[in-house]
């Protein structure tokens, strides 16, 4: 199929994809990501559109350390990151 085309698709889908040539999915499906690198990539490539960058992030950064280490990151680690950042 190719990656440089989006595919003409009958579902609703959030402005927020609608923005690029490429969309996600479309990149997802060229490479045969797995669920874990799909949604890694999906919320690494939204963050600058939808929500906050933050929160997209850290949602990227889980779907990775899930694929490297087969567990979600304890939400205490966010919260310790944070703190070192305000200080």
């Amino acid at each position: 199929m190719g990656i440089g085309k989006k595919k003409d698709r009958k579902t609703v889908q959030g402005q927020h994809y609608m923005k690029r040539t490429i969309e996600p999915i479309n990149v997802i499906e060229e490479y045969s990501l797995n669920f874990n690198l799909g949604n890694t990539q999906k919320y690494l490539l939204r963050a600058e559109y939808k929500g906050t960058k933050q929160e997209d992030l850290k949602k990227a950064f889980n779907y990775l350390h899930r694929e490297l280490f087969g567990c979600w990151v304890d939400e205490s680690y966010f919260e310790k990151m944070e703190e070192k950042l305000n200080k």
